[in-house]
């Protein structure tokens, strides 16, 4: 019964600790000449959504973006905290859908960590193919941002092969954020899936424009 008690009272502490935290909710609109995931281009000129719903550490997100044939649809759940004065630990998990049968699900599980303005990820994916098969890949990054400056290198590992380095710049046009990158991609990533013999290493040159709004 005392322990009955104990996990009601805890449930009511946590229930009532999220109903009075500070939340805000934003979002964002954007268009990039070139949506590019992880060194793979997907799709020539595309349009994405982004809401983010933030309560003290933890954070709900979810991403649309237009890929022509059908849409991309991500859903996440962070939960964040400082490990010292300069560094972070963050736990991810996140599940992306595809309408119009475009491809199917994928099921991600990440940690994101750093200090200053260097940090890294390490993420342990699933996609669910055709016929219930299921491929295990992962990937990881390192990132470096000075100042608007992003460096990054990323690359996969365990059934999936490829790795891409990306160079970009993060500026404010008035109320709209720009962002400027190349991206090198080795030829695994290549875009050319039906002839991969003729697979090579391809530079692109992505211009992404957003505009930032608080719902509250």
């Amino acid at each position: 019964m005392k322990l009955a008690l104990k996990i009601m009272l805890l449930f009511s502490s946590m229930i009532t600790s999220f109903c009075f935290a500070e939340s805000s909710l934003s979002g964002y609109l954007g268009f990039s000449s070139k949506y590019i995931d992880r060194g793979v281009i997907i799709k020539t000129g595309s349009a994405n959504l982004g809401l983010d719903w933030q309560i003290n550490n933890w954070s709900t997100e979810l991403w649309v973006a237009d890929l022509g044939t059908g849409l991309e649809q991500e859903v996440s759940g962070s939960y964040s905290f400082d490990i010292n004065s300069d560094g972070f630990l963050s736990l991810r998990y996140g599940y992306t859908t595809y309408t119009n049968e475009y491809d199917q699900p994928y099921e991600e599980f990440s940690v994101f960590t750093g200090t200053g303005k260097f940090f890294i990820e390490l993420t342990q994916g699933y996609w669910q193919g055709d016929n219930a098969q299921e491929d295990e890949y992962s990937f990881y990054s390192i990132n470096y941002t000075p100042g608007n400056f992003l460096l990054s290198y990323g690359v996969f590992g365990n059934e999936y092969e490829g790795d891409y380095l990306e160079v970009g710049y993060n500026f404010v046009f008035q109320t709209f954020d720009l962002n400027f990158s190349v991206v090198v991609s080795s030829e695994e990533l290549s875009d050319d899936m039906y002839f991969p013999e003729d697979a090579e290493t391809k530079t692109h040159l992505v211009l992404s424009i957003y505009k930032n709004f608080d719902v509250f």
